[in-house]
């Protein structure tokens, strides 16, 4: 009779089941009851830990149950032969004896495979006790890194109200500033002024205190005038008292006019040019929108063409007026702006007396502040106004940046 035979090795059984360094592709709905909980495995293509620990698993289980099916088979083949040896010959005795001596070291052999792989699965055993370890450590790491990132989260929101309500302030301390720097500016020259008339007052007191040490000079060499030097001092500390009083009328005659001044100033006009209405307060900008600004004065550059009086009208409209041009770095600002070949309309004009050139505030041009081309002003055709303009070159004369007269057509 033929004697099942047991391969001491478990390769076949292993490559059969599942490979260390294979991909798993199977799903575990079960584990053992002795793990913490169950674990379920989604379909993955990368290998990891918890897949080959799996899979591990499953070849112990799969080892486990090879020898006892191996048993059921040896068994249920003894049995036969034992009923077959009872009815056959004495010759078949011997060798079910060879028989069960092969099945006891194939035993042998399992007992030895199934104590490995106890030790295999203990040992997988520790290992899923340790990784579950770590996991719930993981756990808790995220856990706390969760917290500190909400803690986190909350302490960013914070700063950054904080750091809104700051820049909040911040703009409020500069207009605050601002408003105090041309306060301070008013007051700097409200106090010049006040020390001009202060020094004006000393020198008139000087001059008093002259006239007084005369007078006492004269009054001793001239006894008999003292009564009548007496009474024009009475009469001129009454005119004093009049005039004072005069000077006080005047100067509330003064602040009623800065008033009724300043009530005109906000009803006028242009003020929405500089101080527009947003959000029912007046916001007031250096200059108008499309305007240039230098220093405290600002320019508009028209580009339209008109007469120098229509000109002065459109700048009147807007509260302002043709420029006065003070200085070499005044011109300079207004020939940066000035393209080649265009000429502006400048405020200097002869209309009222020929030669005798005025800017448009009736203050005389003065010499040494005229920026006149060569060979101007020629009053060629009757020009009487002023134009500014960059060089260009007419025929063959090359003409420099400057003034030209030119009629206003």
């Amino acid at each position: 009779m033929d004697t099942p035979t047991v391969s001491n090795t478990s390769e076949g059984i292993y490559i059969g089941l599942v490979s260390p360094d294979q991909d798993v592709h199977s799903t575990v709905g079960q584990t053992s009851h002795n793990s913490p909980g169950a674990q379920h495995t989604e379909t993955s293509g990368q290998s990891s830990h918890p897949y080959r620990l799996a899979g591990g698993c499953v070849v112990l289980c799969a080892l486990l149950l090879t020898p006892a099916i191996v048993l059921g088979v040896l068994y249920t083949s003894a049995s036969q032969n034992y009923s077959m040896g009872c009815v056959e010959e004495p010759i078949r005795a011997n060798n079910s004896t060879l028989d069960k001596d092969q099945l006891q070291r194939d035993y042998n052999s399992l007992n030895t495979q199934k104590d490995q792989l106890q030790r295999d699965y203990n040992s997988l055993n520790t290992q899923k006790d340790q990784l579950q370890r770590d996991y719930d450590s993981l756990n808790t790491q995220k856990d706390q890194l969760q917290r500190d990132y909400d803690s986190l989260n909350t302490q960013k929101d914070q700063l950054q109200r904080d750091y809104d309500s700051l820049n909040t302030q911040k703009d409020q301390l500069q207009r605050d500033n601002d408003s105090l720097n041309t306060q301070k500016d008013q007051l700097q020259r409200d106090y010049d002024s006040l020390n001009t008339q202060k020094d004006q007052l000393q020198r008139d007191y000087d001059s008093l205190n002259t006239q007084k040490d005369q007078l006492q000079r004269d009054n001793d060499s001239l006894i008999t005038q003292k009564d009548q030097l007496q009474r024009d001092y009475d009469s001129l500390n009454t005119q004093k008292d009049q005039l004072q009083r005069d000077y006080n009328s005047l100067n509330t005659q003064k602040d009623q006019l800065q008033r009724d001044f300043d009530a005109v100033v906000v009803k006028f006009p242009v003020l929405d040019q500089y101080c527009p209405l947003r959000s029912q307060k007046r916001v007031c900008k250096p200059c108008p929108e499309g305007w240039e600004q230098r220093n405290s004065t600002c320019y508009y550059f028209s580009t339209e063409r008109k007469s120098w009086n229509d000109s002065r009208s459109a700048c009147l409209k807007q509260g302002a007026d043709l420029v006065i041009i003070e200085s070499k770095e005044e011109q300079d600002f207004i020939y940066k702006h000035t393209g080649g070949g265009d000429v502006y309309w400048i405020g200097l004009s002869d209309s009222e007396t020929e030669g005798t050139w005025l800017w448009v505030d009736g203050t005389p041009l003065q010499e040494d502040k005229a920026f006149w081309r060569r060979r101007e002003p020629d009053d060629f055709g009757s020009e009487d106004c002023a134009a500014a303009a960059r060089g260009w070159v007419w025929g063959d004369v090359e003409l420099g940046d400057g003034w030209g007269d030119a009629l206003p057509l």
